[in-house]
């Protein structure tokens, strides 16, 4: 995911897990997610983005043909 514009805040594993943390990701910066990690996205800002899934997303139905 690469943020064009804006601020967006990524909350990345499990909540109520150790591993749980936070990371705010602004214009011209770019976060992995591997594949099957939980995680949510709350725009701190009004925020462009390019997502990209690699291989295509059968989940979210976004890459459907």
């Amino acid at each position: 995911m690469c943020v064009l514009r804006g601020r967006i805040r990524f909350g990345i594993g499990a909540e109520g897990s150790a591993e749980r943390h936070d990371v705010v990701v602004e214009a011209g910066e770019v976060l992995h997610l591997p594949s099957g990690v939980a995680h949510y996205a709350e725009a701190l800002q009004e925020t462009l983005i390019i997502d990209v899934f690699s291989p295509t997303s059968e989940k979210t139905g976004i890459d459907r043909r």
